[in-house]
């Protein structure tokens, strides 16, 4: 699954300022996109994605 939206990196450091065990996703530049992946308790992979072109207009 993949989810797009803005303010992935406040998503990113949230996820890090918290004690999960299992769950200590990194950013990964894709070229024109940020992503974020995390995989849930049902073992599905759910992938947060930013578009850099957003940030460059301002949108995100």
């Amino acid at each position: 699954m993949c989810v797009y939206m803005t303010g992935i990196r406040n998503l990113h450091k949230e996820l890090q300022t918290q004690d999960y065990r299992y769950m200590k996703p990194g950013l990964q530049d894709e070229g024109d996109r940020i992503e974020l992946q995390v995989i849930d308790p049902f073992n599905n992979r759910i992938r947060f994605t930013e578009l850099k072109h957003r940030q460059s207009i301002g949108l995100g």
